[in-house]
């Protein structure tokens, strides 16, 4: 049996997650063992996804393609563990909705805002390059100029999302 709170496969006999403590319902949903194959899996026939590029404590970023419109996305995935939350799910496409509202060239557009079964996701850009974090590990410290140019750009995309009381 798996746990409805965190996904920690349990005996079938348990009363309480052996991962998290939460009771156990008999109706709790299996989860899959491999993130790539579960979100192609639940989104089969909109996307083809190609490999993970990205992951973090709130989302898992995945490379796609987007069949019907044959481009190439980042698809943005919340992780099985908070899928069994529906307040957290809720907040997650609350903040999508509000961010796709959003258009600056220091933002990152979003195309879709979606859930497919357990699959919580949205469809934003790909921007192709390298993040910030891999330049300064290979580069360390960068010039000051680069440094201030970044500063602004990212101050001007967020003074456009607090102005519009997105941030």
């Amino acid at each position: 049996m798996y746990c409805s709170q965190c996904g920690a496969q349990n005996e079938d006999a348990a009363r309480f997650c052996v991962q998290c403590g939460n009771m156990l319902r008999k109706t709790s949903t299996p989860v899959a063992t491999d993130d790539r194959a579960w979100v192609q899996e639940a989104l089969i026939g909109e996307y083809e996804v190609q490999e993970e590029i990205g992951r973090g404590g709130m989302a898992i970023i995945f490379r796609a393609r987007e069949l019907a419109l044959d481009r190439i996305v980042a698809l943005k995935v919340l992780p099985r563990q908070l899928t069994f939350d529906g307040a957290f799910v809720a907040r997650f496409q609350r903040e999508a909705r509000m961010a796709a509202r959003l258009e600056h060239p220091h933002i990152v557009p979003i195309y879709r805002v979606g859930q497919i079964g357990q699959v919580t996701y949205f469809a934003m850009k790909l921007v192709v390059g390298e993040s910030l974090s891999s330049r300064l590990r290979r580069e360390g410290a960068l010039p000051i100029d680069e440094v201030v140019r970044i500063g602004q750009e990212v101050c001007s995309g967020l003074g456009h999302a607090h102005g519009r009381g997105v941030v």
